[in-house]
């Protein structure tokens, strides 16, 4: 959702686009609440959607991938006897549902902030439903999905589910896997093979991008998803599967140093917004509007205490900036 989000930089010094006035004040003296007024899309709320789940393509576990593109086995041999097909994570509390490769396959939420909490089956897509290897949550929190063989567009009941059409595709591959999910700038995006494609979600006809290139060894891609700094993330079909970074629009691949242990089937993830900044004096400030940290010729602040508020006051996080200035804060 759309929020005013106010960040309140308290420091013993002034900064940002901020000043010092030349009245001689210590900086021990000096403190500075600054008001920042900015808006942006908030997403999720808890630190479970700052992580990246992958689920097996040959096995009924469910792995966390590693900063490394390495996995953790974080729950092993959940029921109903078929690997994940598709996965998708909701933003508003972090849950994960997943499906299973068979037609009319078993709906299953699982939540990984209690992860060794068995997942919950909720029900079947429905009996005239066929595979489907695609799941992905938009910012709304509807779950969406694309099957292989008629390029139906659904969506998943979030208590039975269910799977409804609601759109029809045209020019999308039949017989092949791959995934959904929504960018940072609202868009459904499909992999299909190794061919990116947007896809509308009034139906119609779906927009090749072109393929991606930098894969390793003929590889397809079975699972995507975007990760906390908006970037797009590719697993292949490969045995063990490799994790890629693809940037757009170039479509050029970049392999992660590791590997994930075996096959995987699906990727999922609900990133939180990221605020990032840097904090700094301009020292030789003259009045008027703030200038740029480099029209300044500022010198950054370390340490200075950053708090993030929501739009009614509250207090969401805060954080400290490094030597460099700059902080972080992964909004709520």
């Amino acid at each position: 959702m759309q929020a005013r989000t106010t960040i309140r930089h308290k420091l013993r010094s002034p900064g940002h686009s901020a000043s010092r006035s030349k009245r001689g004040l210590s900086l021990a003296k000096c403190l500075l609440s600054l008001l920042l007024i900015l808006v942006f899309s908030i997403t999720a709320v808890a630190d479970v959607r700052d992580q990246v789940y992958s689920f097996g393509l040959a096995t009924t576990n469910i792995y966390q991938i590693n900063a490394n593109g390495t996995v953790t086995n974080v729950f092993t041999n959940y029921a109903g006897g078929s690997p994940t097909a598709s996965a998708g994570q909701r933003a508003s509390d972090g849950m994960i549902f997943f499906v299973t490769q068979v037609a009319n396959g078993q709906v299953y939420r699982w939540n990984p902030s209690t992860p060794a909490t068995a997942p919950v089956l909720l029900g079947t897509t429905g009996a005239a439903v066929p595979y489907i290897p695609r799941f992905a949550f938009s910012v709304s929190g509807v779950l969406y999905a694309v099957d292989t063989n008629t390029a139906n567009l659904y969506t998943i009941n979030q208590n039975t589910g269910a799977a409804t059409v609601v759109a029809a595709l045209s020019g999308v591959p039949t017989n092949l896997g791959g995934d959904i999910g929504f960018g940072p700038d609202g868009v459904l995006y499909m992999v299909a093979g190794t061919t990116i494609y947007t896809v509308p979600l009034t139906g119609g006809a779906v927009t090749s991008l072109g393929t991606i290139s930098g894969l390793v060894g003929g590889a397809s891609i079975v699972g995507m998803t975007f990760d906390f700094n908006g970037n797009m993330l590719v697993e292949d079909d490969q045995d063990p599967a490799q994790l890629y970074t693809v940037a757009l629009p170039s479509r050029v691949a970049t392999a992660f140093s590791g590997t994930m242990t075996t096959s995987q089937g699906d990727l999922a993830s609900a990133p939180r917004v990221k605020i990032t900044g840097t904090i700094f004096e301009d020292v030789n400030y003259g009045g008027g509007a703030g200038r740029s940290l480099v029209a300044a010729s500022g010198v950054v602040r370390a340490t200075a205490r950053v708090e993030l508020y929501d739009s009614a006051g509250t207090f969401v996080t805060s954080t400290t900036t490094n030597a460099s200035g700059v902080y972080t804060l992964t909004g709520a």
